[in-house]
């Protein structure tokens, strides 16, 4: 399916990476290759090619790609219910996304320790998390990441028997995502338009020539 084609692209992209000794490509690469074993929910797998992109990244100091790989580990660890690892990553992407001024992996930080406080029936840390991506990625007009804070809220809110709150902020989360959906369709709608008036303008250039 989809994933065995991405996986067949990357692993050429990889090799092609590797003969001209482009690492950031290579890490690029390796991390990528996790993510669809992530997908495919082998873990361990992930890991372990999330691992490669993080040694490479190290040896080049590309605190970005460093920081995603922690996250993303962090994230299969997560699904692999060990929370502890899972937690000493997100914080070591935490930390060095702070460093560099990254905001928007700083709100994603901030959304993935929710949802482990959230594993870990921490749910009073797991909202201050929550409440902090919101604030954050509603500074940078970043509505999936709001939506999905708010998501973690309403979780956190129910788990905790405050039903009121979980309502509330389900209800907002039900809002963005409805918008989400209506800002995607009316960019499917305009390029549908941009291509009809396209394939028209060439239509009449075509009909002008045959005159």
């Amino acid at each position: 399916g989809e994933y065995s084609k991405a996986l067949d692209y990357n692993l050429l992209a990889l090799k092609g990476f590797e003969k001209m000794g482009n690492k950031r490509g290579m890490a690029s690469c390796y991390n990528d290759i996790g993510g669809i074993f992530s997908n495919q929910l082998n873990y361990q797998k992930a890991i372990e090619y999330i691992s490669k992109s993080l040694k490479i990244s190290e040896e080049n100091d590309d605190k970005y790609r460093i920081a995603l790989a922690y996250a993303n580990i962090g994230d299969a660890y997560q699904h692999l219910s060990d929370y502890s690892k899972a937690l000493e990553n997100q914080l070591k992407s935490l930390k060095i996304r702070k460093d560099i001024g990254d905001k928007n992996g700083i709100g994603v930080c901030f959304i993935n320790l929710a949802e482990l406080y959230i594993a870990l029936s921490k749910y009073d840390i797991s909202m201050l998390y929550s409440d902090s991506a919101f604030q954050l990625h509603k500074g940078i007009g970043e509505i999936n990441f709001q939506r999905l804070s708010l998501q973690n809220l309403s979780t956190a809110y129910a788990k905790s028997g405050r039903y009121k709150e979980a309502y509330n902020n389900y209800v907002q989360f039900k809002q963005l995502t409805d918008s989400v959906f209506n800002i995607e369709k009316n960019k499917k709608l305009g390029d549908l338009k941009t291509q009809y008036e396209l394939e028209k303008k060439d239509n009449e250039m075509k009909a002008e020539q045959s005159i």
